[in-house]
């Protein structure tokens, strides 16, 4: 019997790697994150020959700028001041996903589908801070004179979703009336999430810093390799 990529119910888990990028957020602030690797945990129920729930973790890294923001006092006034774009942020994301995807209903051992997916987790953003920024390393939180100091930072919770196009592909003889031992997913896809205003950690307290909300608008490429559990 030839392999076939939508077969019998089944679930599977692999892993995955991947790149990602965040297209520049104009609408909000100037936060932009460059091209970065993600690792993942993926996992698949197969609930009809074509149709698959999707879920498992990303973990996620980017880096580039984003906005940080404190307050001061000018002539009396109390007004906020924006850094001047001199520092580097470096983002991680941990991040559950579930959804669905649907196969085309095709024979043979390849596939396309297409994917929807919701996100939700946890996002860090850690800084090198350089130029204003470093108004932000409070003596009393911040080991200034060791290259190791972890620089203030912020971490919040995000949700989001995706959506995805790909080809799975079925590898290894089935077992009778069954799915291939293991397949091989590559995926391109879109991600959007918020992440709000989240204040900066080991920062002085009397100047509220905060890291600006931004929208994260990514694109992204990877490849995973499932193996199959059950029929």
């Amino acid at each position: 019997m030839a392999a076939t990529a939508a077969a019998a119910p089944g679930v599977g888990v692999g892993v995955g790697v991947g790149v990602q990028t965040d297209l520049r957020d104009r609408g909000t602030v100037d936060t932009h994150l460059q091209p970065g690797p993600t690792l993942s945990v993926p996992v698949r129920v197969a609930l009809a020959p074509s149709v698959m729930l999707r879920t498992g973790v990303r973990l996620g890294f980017a880096q580039g700028v984003d906005t940080l923001t404190w307050g001061t006092d000018i002539d009396g006034l109390s007004v906020r001041v924006e850094d001047d774009g001199t520092h580097k942020a470096f983002g991680f994301t941990a991040l559950a996903e579930l959804g669905v995807d649907v196969a085309a209903p095709v024979r043979g051992p390849v596939a396309p589908y297409g994917a929807l997916d919701l996100r939700g987790g946890w996002a860090g953003m850690y800084h090198a801070l350089a130029g204003n920024s470093r108004v932000l390393l409070d003596p009393a939180q911040n080991d200034l004179g060791s290259p190791s100091n972890v620089d203030p930072y912020t971490m919040s919770g995000v949700l989001g979703g995706g959506v995805g196009v790909g080809v799975r592909a079925s590898i290894g003889a089935p077992k009778s009336q069954g799915r291939p031992p293991l397949s091989l997913e590559a995926e391109v896809g879109w991600s959007g999430s918020w992440w709000g205003t989240a204040d900066v950690r080991k920062a002085p307290p009397t100047i509220e810093a905060r890291r600006e909300a931004f929208a994260w608008d990514g694109l992204s490429a990877g490849i995973a390799l499932v193996g199959w559990i059950g029929p």
